[in-house]
């Protein structure tokens, strides 16, 4: 599960077996039970869906999502922008212009799109 605190506007998810966007967070106030809760984007932005927070999860890193999210494989990993990404130990951790800045594990796709926000100051989509 996904903690609401680890989620920005932009965030790539799976929701009911599809992959979708966050288009915002907000809390929500039931039964005096209080959550969070998520407006997810389908079908390039055009149709928006409410799910809560518990019910979304996040997307597993492959070759295949980094390849979608504008990377490009060299002799080390991959690259974009500066921002590498490693393997070590068989996970895969970051890096700035091939030296590496943490082993810590990165493992889900809200997760990278996050951290090279932080880094890079640019959204990661999918190209």
């Amino acid at each position: 599960m996904i903690q609401p605190n680890d989620l920005r506007i932009g965030n790539l998810v799976e929701c009911s077996g599809k992959v979708t966007k966050i288009n915002s967070i907000h809390t929500i106030f039931a039964f005096s039970t209080m959550g969070h809760a998520v407006d997810l984007l389908y079908n390039n932005d055009a149709y928006v869906e409410s799910a809560r927070v518990e019910d979304i999860n996040p997307i597993p890193i492959t070759h295949d999502w980094i390849r979608k999210l504008g990377f490009n494989i060299n002799l080390r990993g991959w690259s974009k922008s500066g921002f590498m990404l490693f393997y070590h130990n068989r996970n895969i951790v970051f890096g700035i212009q091939a030296q590496v800045v943490s082993y810590r594990s990165i493992e889900y796709i809200h997760q990278l799109q996050n951290l090279y926000f932080a880094i890079i100051g640019e959204e990661l989509t999918i190209k």
